[in-house]
């Protein structure tokens, strides 16, 4: 038995599903589901509304402005207004009666299927919205409930184990709907909640200043371009030589629509210079399929962590140091542009900012450049200017794909010095805040952990420490 973890349990307290499959009664499993059982426990449904997203289909109907649709993709903010979802016609969100999956203020929304599970975002403000069905929604019966305090519960060991510990299936996992009934939440008291809600308010205020700042860098890129007013034109016709289609190499017709003419016309009138990706490229290539193992000594970069506007350093994957040393060739450096490559997400660019080393994934692209601001060119990439470029270049119908070779084409714009400088300002101040408000949820996160293990007021002390001077 040497090496072998064992449990024994009676058959009177199989739980309700009457599972009998050995990791659902893991040691930590176990662990946990005492420890809580020594706390005062509620099942989540008995304060929360539970309740999934729309069931019908509607990829038809997905366009870029409208009523927001949120998807499994979407999960990995704090709160769901930070995400950049695709939206749908208002006409087809009554069409199809969504009124009942509309999101309210202080929904938790919580990821049901696929790798992903468990993953959770906060509605923060009321507006029309939707979701999918691999998401389920989770609604406070009473207004005054801590919506806050149970969303930082679910991040935190005790909850994350609850949910990984009911998702079944095998090739696609889900946690199903009628399994929340059993998923237990502690009855914090009423001074430990509101310091919590308080964190969490002040970490909304450090991610929206954020957001801004980004923004701002955005409106000067654009406006030192003349872009700021650009709308590309939805005309559907356009007259190309046979001795351009030659030169591109493309026969779609959507290659040639007349809104990247339109856009290149815009940049090449208002640059400072134009230069093209293979003239200041070191490395373009991408990563490898590693072999995944859990608490590896080497961090992998997934496509799932290139974020609308950075890496999501926390969600890295791991691998061996061994498949570190035989993979070279996808070794990822402090200052690299990482670009996603494959899926829905196609063409999001964001700087390695970390000085560790790390690996990239087969679906992850590897841009490294001789350029002093290798930010600017991967803000450059990220922005609708490279995004425009990216829907040109990319091929493929039921999954998108962007190779190297369609990178080296990429077209960049180059502004002055002093604005390339102020925009790479822009952009670190905007990652500083973010990572403020990451400190303030694992501080959170962990003092709930703290409240189940010890006490509240042990709890709260540590809160107090862990964010004094962010008030």
């Amino acid at each position: 038995m040497d090496g072998l973890e064992c449990s024994e349990i009676l058959l009177r307290e199989l739980e309700r599903t009457t599972r009998i499959d050995s990791e659902f009664y893991s040691r930590e499993n176990l662990q946990v589901s005492d420890r809580l059982k020594s706390y005062y426990t509620q099942p989540i449904t008995e304060n929360f509304y539970v309740s999934d997203g729309n069931h019908m289909s509607v990829s038809d109907d997905f366009r870029e402005d409208g009523v927001p649709y949120y998807r499994g993709q979407d999960i990995y903010n704090t709160f769901i207004e930070s995400a950049s979802p695709i939206c749908i016609s208002e006409n087809y969100y009554y069409q199809q009666n969504m009124e009942r999956s509309h999101l309210q203020k202080n929904d938790i929304l919580l990821s049901i299927v696929g790798a992903i599970i468990g993953n959770t975002s906060m509605v923060y403000s009321s507006r029309k919205a939707t979701c999918s069905c691999k998401l389920a929604i989770i609604r406070p019966k009473d207004k005054a409930f801590k919506s806050f305090l149970v969303n930082v519960f679910l991040k935190s060991k005790y909850g994350q184990n609850q949910i990984q510990k009911f998702r079944r299936g095998t090739a696609q996992t889900g946690f199903l709907l009628e399994d929340m009934e059993q998923l237990l939440v502690p009855a914090f008291g009423e001074v430990f909640g509101n310091q919590i809600q308080n964190v969490m308010e002040q970490l909304h205020k450090l991610i929206t200043k954020s957001q801004e700042i980004y923004k701002s860098a955005e409106s000067l890129l654009l406006s030192s371009l003349n872009l700021n007013n650009f709308t590309p034109s939805t005309e559907n016709t356009s007259i190309k030589t046979f001795s351009q289609v030659d030169k591109s190499e493309r026969m779609d017709a959507d290659y040639y629509h007349l809104k990247y003419d339109e856009l290149l016309q815009r940049l090449h009138a208002h640059a400072d210079k134009i230069i093209k990706v293979k003239d200041i490229r070191t490395e373009n290539r991408r990563g490898v399929q590693p072999n995944y193992i859990e608490n590896g000594e080497i961090a992998v970069v997934n496509s799932k962590n290139i974020l609308e506007n950075g890496l999501d350093y926390e969600g890295f994957s791991s691998t061996s140091l061994t498949l570190w040393k035989l993979k070279p060739e996808a070794h990822i450096k402090q200052g690299d542009i990482l670009i996603y490559t494959t899926g829905a997400n196609v063409g999001r660019a964001a700087t390695y900012r970390l000085d560790t080393p790390a690996l990239a994934s087969n679906h992850v692209n590897i841009l490294r450049v001789k350029h002093p601001h290798p930010q600017y060119i991967a803000f450059v990439i990220n922005s609708m200017i490279g995004r425009m470029q990216t829907e040109r270049l990319s091929t493929g119908s039921a999954q998108q794909e962007l190779y190297p070779k369609d990178i080296d084409s990429f077209i960049i714009p180059l502004v002055s010095e002093e604005t390339q400088v102020e925009i790479e300002s822009l952009l670190d101040k905007s990652y500083a805040l973010r990572e403020q408000s990451k400190s303030l949820l694992k501080a959170a996160t962990r003092a709930v952990e703290i409240a189940i293990e010890q006490d509240e007021s042990t709890a709260t002390a540590y809160l107090e420490e862990q964010t004094k001077g962010d008030a």
